[in-house]
């Protein structure tokens, strides 16, 4: 699948995805944001901090429930492309594709998503875990919990295990790990920018929450 394609996947998916930006606040933020850009005209940016600064921000609420559509969303779509485009080897591989819609989300909304590897072999550099909290993700999942959350650096941060499963298996399990008895898991992580001083609320605990298997 080239670029091409995955645009047609993101377009189909893309009207939902804006209902709940819409519907959570997100849209009122990026106005609020770009009335204060406005107000500040003809200012130049001296920093990427100051320009961080420019990112609309919600509340953690609205952060949470931006990040779990996100993640029913992509995993969907990774599904669709599975079934409808990805055929073995005559295709990008699908997991890969989705990463142009990474990036077109991260440039519209600054809402950031990216797989990491859990219990195999990253199939790239790319996908090692990198940041304290991707690593402490990976154990999390590796010892049983399929949702983990936390603030951090200024995003609400969530990643949800994703089964890996038959085809999937043939491709990421080059050194044949699978035949251990453990699942195999890789991880989506999804960073949505969120207020100065937001915490994660007490008592809602999604820890039980499962990725979609792939295929």
């Amino acid at each position: 699948m080239g670029r091409f394609q995955s645009k047609i996947v993101f377009a189909t998916f893309a009207g939902l995805i804006g209902a709940l930006l819409v519907r959570g606040g997100f849209s009122d933020e990026r106005d609020a944001a770009e009335k204060a850009k406005g107000a500040k005209a003809g200012r130049v940016e001296e920093s990427s901090d100051a320009a961080a600064r420019d990112i609309p921000r919600v509340s953690v609420e609205v952060a949470r429930d931006q990040a779990m559509l996100l993640h029913e969303v992509y995993l969907s779509t990774l599904d669709v492309i599975h079934h409808r485009y990805f055929h073995a080897e005559k295709t990008v591989i699908p997991a890969r594709a989705m990463e142009d819609i990474f990036k077109d989300m991260q440039r519209t909304s600054h809402i950031k998503a990216r797989w990491i590897a859990v219990n195999l072999k990253p199939m790239g550099v790319d996908h090692e875990p990198k940041s304290d909290f991707e690593k402490h993700s990976v154990r999390k999942i590796k010892g049983g919990e399929r949702t983990v959350e936390a603030i951090d650096g200024g995003y609400y941060r969530r990643t949800v295990a994703i089964p890996l499963t038959g085809k999937c298996i043939a491709c990421h399990d080059a050194f044949r790990e699978a035949e251990s008895p453990s699942s195999k898991f890789a991880g989506l992580v999804i960073s949505v920018p969120v207020r100065h001083g937001e915490t994660l609320p007490a008592g809602k605990d999604t820890s039980g929450t499962a990725g979609r298997p792939s295929r």
